[in-house]
């Protein structure tokens, strides 16, 4: 469903697109609807140990995160319930972990080990839920 505002003969909408393709656009009654498209990817690396800031994410975001040390804790958006985000967690040095806050519960009731190996990628998926976030492996060791 679009979110759009108005003001005047001036409107401004956005339309989530299904994951990965966020369209957005403006006009009014003298000019026209002038539209932009936009993938909600992200690729960062995480080069010092400490927080893996994840609080821009919006939903459906796709972030590319190389390990280039280890996160001490994650930090999550604010979020909807329905949110899903996907995280392509890569080793850039042998070791890297990532601690997970304690309000994200995993199939099992524990955080996943990730791969050890550096350019070893794990794929995980966070979804809100009305109760809060939950987290599922969707695939370990990928090389």
């Amino acid at each position: 469903m679009p979110r759009c505002s108005c003001a005047g003969n001036s409107c401004s909408c956005v339309l989530q697109a299904g994951p990965g393709l966020v369209i957005s656009g403006t006009g009014n009654n003298s000019a026209p609807f002038t539209v932009s498209l936009a993938s909600p990817y992200t690729g960062f690396t995480l080069s010092a140990p400490g927080a893996l800031d994840l609080s821009a994410l919006t939903s459906g975001a796709l972030a590319e995160v190389t390990l280039g040390a280890s996160a001490t804790s994650v930090i999550l958006p604010t979020v909807a319930a329905g949110t899903r985000i996907e995280l392509a967690l890569k080793q850039g040095v042998a070791g890297s972990t990532v601690t997970w806050p304690s309000t994200v519960k995993w199939s099992g009731g524990a955080a996943p080990v990730l791969s050890t190996v550096v350019n070893y990628t794990d794929w995980l998926v966070l979804r809100m839920l009305q109760g809060g976030w939950i987290g599922a492996v969707v695939g370990a060791a990928i090389r």
